[in-house]
């Protein structure tokens, strides 16, 4: 029988003693997740920058007109980067305040991003930017969290599931389970595939909220009620969440690719400006 998780960190309100942890602990567990979003922040200044000059250059009024016109556009592109960038860093900050305390009360291993693709479960590989959000790990090889994707056919629009990844040595999951979880809170769906056992939510889940760390407790207690094969593992801590292999190259290969084009929009955009003002 898996132990009752302790809520309690979910639960308090957040303190500048636990957002100043969650800083820390994030900058000292930088992931290849980071790469792009790093990527968007180096590419808002190398936009904001420019812009800023070419419409500083303009000012006197003797200028080509279309000159404040593209530095005025490259420097809105790099502040709405920038600023986007910062949103996000809020909400993971916000997040991590919560998630962080809770795997250290539990004994769990915590990533705020990580890039664990390729996953097992065809739930789990639609689309491509694979990257687990907010995901724990227990010391029985079980993982929970947010996994986002994008589409294609939606034109890069970002995808949310919510999943729980379970080791399992069955062709099938165990008589039961899938009935026992129809009255969940939210449509789940259940494969087995690469010897684990996995339950994804058709939408995002906040990890961040007690009632969906229930839920997964209670999934993993059933698949550990229901295969007799699963030893009992200790609870000790684990150590933090690092991103595959595979990963890691993922993120190199999106930083170059961002990056380039960062730069090209820049030299043309530069380069035009100048071949006006020369005309």
């Amino acid at each position: 029988m898996l132990p009752q998780p302790d809520l309690r960190p979910l639960q308090q309100p957040r303190s500048r003693e636990a957002d100043g942890h969650a800083r820390r602990w994030l900058r000292a567990h930088r992931q290849p997740a980071d790469a792009p979003a790093v990527g968007l922040a180096v590419a808002g200044w190398v936009l904001l920058l420019p812009g800023a000059l070419l419409v500083l250059a303009a000012l006197p009024g003797d200028a080509d007109p279309a000159m404040p016109v593209v530095g005025g556009v490259l420097a809105g592109i790099g502040a709405a980067l920038l600023a986007w960038r910062a949103g996000r860093r809020r909400d993971a900050l916000r997040r991590t305040a919560r998630l962080l305390p809770f795997a250290e009360a539990n004994g769990l291993g915590y990533a705020q991003r990580a890039l664990l693709g390729p996953k097992p479960a065809a739930a789990l590989r639609e689309g491509f930017d694979w990257v687990a959000r907010d995901v724990l790990r227990a010391p029985d090889g079980a993982e929970w969290g947010v996994w986002r994707y994008r589409l294609l056919a939606r034109s890069g629009h970002e995808e949310l599931r919510g999943y729980v990844e379970l080791p399992w040595a069955a062709a099938a999951p165990a008589p039961g389970f899938v009935a026992a979880l129809r009255d969940a809170p939210m449509p789940l769906d259940v494969e087995v595939a690469g010897g684990t056992l996995t339950v994804t939510a058709r939408s995002g889940w906040r990890m961040d909220d007690p009632a969906v760390q229930a839920l997964v407790h209670r999934i993993r207690t059933l698949a550990a009620t229901r295969d007799g094969e699963r030893a009992a593992v200790a609870s000790v801590p684990m150590p933090p969440i690092a991103s595959t292999a595979a990963g890691r190259r993922q993120a190199a290969s999106a930083l170059l690719i961002g990056a380039g084009v960062a730069v090209a929009a820049v030299a043309l955009a530069v380069g035009q400006a100048l071949v006006r003002a020369a005309a």
